[in-house]
């Protein structure tokens, strides 16, 4: 799932394709979306991007009346992600496409596949005449949903810190991190890195763990030691500056080399030298060492997916990898030849795949037929002659006339 980094890093793809590019006409929705439509149309436009947290905006603006543009807030869900590519190939998940002034036409498109993400617009100016005379910078992005901590980090700081008495503070302190009012974009990989450096038990009650924090007068977000809300700002900015995101879920293609020093990164979330629990919300945390005191009873765990890769593992997938490509070029040079005597399928099928010799096998079987037809001492239409086998009758037809 797209957390903080990963949209934020979508956010600069964004700026980046559409810096000097116009776009024209109508917002497009594919037809499988459940999300309502944007209502903009222009006949040249341009997007620019912002994000916070795991909310990300696009604002459409037409050039000739800048009066006239709206702001469209994304979600990204499970799956989203902005690609951009040629109008010709508009990507099968797509669920909301602007399209190029230029020619040849290319798109932005937000791709979804599970369609677990949304969009809604705020703030619209339509015709020089204003829906609100003042937007609050609040209002600009979706309820509930607090200061970025990295984009935001001393406002970020605050609005934790002078909210401990809020009852959601009595929670476990893995759960707090998720919750999108004080900890926005923080998700569950993060966490687990998050509390692994804080050197924080999961399951620690976050009242006692913030607490403490309220009397540190600084503001700065690094430090040679930082504490679990100046993390919060250190990690997912690392992530950032790595431009690749868990689950390859950014914005194009990911080289397999940068993904794997991204797993790499990861020291605690799904380690196999790590401990895991579900918690009280049904989310898998990854922790080193105790739990803490407000551990769910049951104490569920789940298996470890993230295998450790050994250098055996790769030659053996290496020496498969050369296998499939031999036996596609056998393939194709076998179409290419000239075609040699017809087989039947289905003998093809039972019997090649062992090593026989289908022509000679067919050919041994007429043989067997014709000696014992010739041996069978029955005439062409006698009643002995109907109860003999449809390929036997054929055969002794075949001998009789001499051919």
């Amino acid at each position: 799932m797209p957390e903080g980094p990963e949209v934020r890093v979508s956010s600069l793809y964004v700026n980046e394709i559409c810096k000097g590019r116009a776009f024209t006409g109508e917002v497009v929705k594919s037809a499988v979306s459940k999300c309502s439509g944007v209502d903009f149309s222009s006949p040249r436009y341009s997007i620019t991007s912002e994000s916070r947290g795991k909310e990300m905006a696009l604002t459409l603006e037409c050039l000739k009346d800048t009066k006239n543009k709206i702001r469209v807030i994304f979600r990204f869900g499970m799956s989203g992600r902005f690609r951009f590519g040629p109008a010709s190939e508009i990507h099968k998940h797509a669920h909301l496409m602007f399209f190029t002034h230029e020619e040849p036409r290319n798109v932005l498109m937000f791709v979804d596949v599970r369609r677990f993400g949304s969009w809604h617009v705020v703030a619209m100016e339509e015709g020089g005449k204003k829906e609100k005379e003042e937007v609050d910078p609040e209002e600009k992005w979706g309820e509930n949903r607090g200061p970025d901590p990295m984009l935001q980090y001393a406002l970020f700081r605050s609005h934790v810190l002078e909210n401990l008495t809020d009852s959601i503070f009595n929670k476990p302190m893995c759960e707090v991190l998720l919750n999108q009012k004080f900890f926005n974009g923080i998700g569950n990989y993060l966490r687990a890195e998050i509390l692994y450096r804080a050197k924080v038990t999961p399951f620690s009650a976050a009242r006692d763990v913030l607490q403490p924090l309220r009397d540190e007068t600084t503001s700065c977000p690094e430090s040679h030691c930082p504490d679990l809300l100046q993390l919060c700002f250190v990690v997912p900015s690392e992530v950032v500056q790595m431009k690749v995101g868990f689950g390859k879920t950014l914005t194009c293609e990911v080289a397999d080399e940068d993904y794997e020093r991204f797993i790499a990164w990861l020291q605690c979330y799904e380690n196999p030298g790590m401990n895991n629990l579900v918690d009280h919300n049904g989310r898998t945390i990854w922790f080193k060492g105790e739990a803490g005191p407000m551990a769910p009873k049951n104490r569920k765990s789940r298996w470890k997916r993230r295998k450790v890769v050994k250098e055996e593992d790769d030659a053996k997938r290496e020496e498969l990898e050369i296998k499939d490509v031999k036996l596609k070029e056998g393939k194709k040079n076998s179409r290419n030849a000239s075609p040699g005597p017809q087989i039947q399928v289905g003998i093809k099928s039972k019997h090649q795949s062992k090593g026989v010799d289908v022509a000679a096998l067919r050919k041994k079987k007429r043989n067997a037929i014709s000696e014992e037809v010739e041996a069978t001492p029955v005439q062409d239409g006698s009643a002995e002659f109907d109860q003999l086998p449809i390929a036997k009758r054929l055969r002794k037809r075949h001998t009789s006339t001499g051919h």
